[in-house]
């Protein structure tokens, strides 16, 4: 979770302040405290991904990403249509959008 970094060292925006800190996307309490409206983790996590980030950086494995929820197994199925793999370094995955 310290690969978020990346957002300074390019002088861009994160498509989401919740994806400061990823495992933070999935917890709804937070999200709906911080936000105006009510706010889901499945529709902060569309948002991110309507926004076509040009690359996705994953770990391998983590614990807030998993198999059977419907957060994960939308992040995952998203990833799969969307994305391909174009490196690994160590444990962390980069990702590129497919139809760029």
């Amino acid at each position: 979770m310290d690969k978020h970094i990346i957002y300074w060292l390019l002088s861009i925006d994160p498509p989401s302040k919740y994806s400061m800190h990823p495992s933070k996307v999935l917890m709804n309490d937070e999200i709906s405290i911080s936000s105006r409206h009510k706010t889901t983790s499945i529709d902060v996590i569309k948002n991110i991904f309507a926004k076509k980030p040009y690359f996705i950086l994953r770990e391998n494995q983590n614990w807030y990403i998993q198999e059977g929820t419907p957060e994960g197994d939308l992040i995952n199925a998203t990833m799969r249509r969307q994305y391909k793999q174009v490196a690994q370094f160590g444990n962390l995955g980069v990702f590129r959008i497919a139809d760029k």
